[in-house]
């Protein structure tokens, strides 16, 4: 009787059956069918982003940071077992806010307006959300759903297939080709990096007003 790959899988112990899942990243890395690093990485490291990039970066970075303690807290809603919800709560505070708890540290995305204060860019256009990217717009509203539809662990999954950095804890160091880059969500030291080293970008409307004087 020939038992298939799928139910061999299967049987695996959690850990091996995960690793085993991480394995097929590392194929897609060595076939080129995920950029590892992503070019973006790159060019943000070495500062070859143009300033109208970073603006754009910073708008569509600030929708994914606003919605991931909405996709958490239904991850939380959906989970029927008190000493797991705890744990995931500890995440969700650390994404909203530990102020809301006591602590020090505000919500994560409370620093990108002050990156985006830095660039000139208008609070209501932040706030509005007009100029986010449909397919950012598409895809960041899909983890949600995705983690309201589904059962919590599902949801969990979800989170560490594209927030966890899971790729690393399988993956040797030397094929992580990371030294000198900053690290994976590190735009927000190459945007402080960015705004020091050149003019703010300013709306439209000041730009025209300025070369007016």
């Amino acid at each position: 009787m020939m038992v298939s790959s799928e139910a061999n899988d299967a049987a695996l112990p959690p850990e091996k059956f995960i690793a085993k899942i991480w394995q097929e990243r590392r194929r897609f890395v060595r076939e080129g069918r995920i950029k590892q690093p992503h070019p973006w990485q790159v060019a943000l490291s070495q500062g070859k982003v143009s300033g109208t990039a970073l603006v754009e970066y910073v708008k569509n970075r600030y929708y994914f940071l606003c919605n991931i303690n909405r996709k958490d807290a239904q991850i939380i809603a959906n989970c029927p077992i008190p000493d797991a919800r705890r744990m995931l709560l500890r995440k969700y505070i650390d994404e909203e806010g530990q102020d809301v708890a006591g602590g020090r540290l505000g919500p994560h995305y409370a620093m990108w307006l002050k990156i985006s204060d830095a660039l000139g860019i208008a609070r209501g256009a932040m706030n509005s959300f007009e100029d986010v990217l449909p397919v950012y717009r598409y895809t960041v509203d899909a983890v949600f759903n995705f983690a309201k539809l589904h059962g919590w662990l599902e949801g969990v999954a979800a989170t560490y297939a594209t927030e966890g950095r899971m790729w690393k804890r399988y993956t040797p160091k030397e094929e992580h080709r990371e030294e000198g880059l900053l690290p994976e969500g590190g735009g927000a030291e190459a945007a402080f990096w960015l705004t020091r080293r050149s003019p703010p970008v300013l709306p439209r409307a000041q730009r025209r007003q300025r070369r007016a004087r």
